[in-house]
């Protein structure tokens, strides 16, 4: 991730100076050719419609479902054909997860996501009673798991695994257990989605992220 600008904009008053701060910057995510990869959208846009997001370059008869936590099953696919997809205006929402299936067997598929980096709280919602979710990060932070999870309030028995678009499978578990992940040190990159159980009740995951 690159972030391109940070943009201040003043607002005088006879009072005070008050100024907010707008971050805006770009993810490129690659999708390997012939193979799934579960992704979330990294940045906000004022316009997060997969048309807006996946533009004409998409290889042609690729398609993307997400997950119903609800079904405990992915929802029916969308996909792209002749230039355009079959459900444009569907939203695709930061951290909320994606899998993607590049259609092209012979080239591997770059997108660039542009948009801003989310400041302040942001709520995606977990499920629970022993259910999963498919999210990530909706501000684009890579590295130790834990920065990506960060303020998600993990409970013992609640654990996770990453997608392998190489194997073409779920890498193997992280559990947390004790108060601590039983692999610390798990790498995710920004804009990774993953599998996420939860044997508690159902919750609210904040996430409150502000630019250094």
């Amino acid at each position: 991730m690159l972030c391109a600008a940070a943009l201040a904009a003043g607002v005088a008053s006879s009072m005070a100076q008050v100024y907010s701060l707008n971050v805006v910057g770009y993810v490129n995510v690659k999708f390997p050719a012939g193979s799934f990869t579960v992704f979330v959208n990294p940045l906000n846009t004022t316009n997060n419609a997969v048309s807006n997001l996946f533009k004409a370059n998409t290889p042609d008869s690729s398609f993307m479902f997400d997950w119903s936590s609800g079904a405990n099953d992915w929802n029916s696919p969308i996909t792209f054909a002749g230039g355009s997809w079959d459900a444009p205006t569907t939203q695709i929402r930061p951290g909320h997860g994606w899998a993607f299936f590049n259609a092209d067997f012979g080239t591997d598929f770059t997108n660039t996501f542009v948009g801003d980096v989310i400041q302040g709280p942001y709520t995606n919602a977990l499920a629970g009673d022993f259910q999963f979710s498919v999210i990530g990060s909706p501000v684009p932070i890579g590295g130790n798991f834990t920065n990506a999870i960060a303020q998600l309030g993990e409970e013992d028995g609640d654990f996770f695994f990453t997608w392998s678009p190489v194997a073409n499978d779920w890498n193997s578990p992280n559990s947390y257990a004790g108060g601590v992940w039983d692999t610390p040190g798990y790498q995710v990159a920004p804009a990774d989605g993953f599998a996420y159980f939860r044997g508690g009740s159902p919750k609210n995951w904040v996430r409150n992220f502000t630019v250094p």
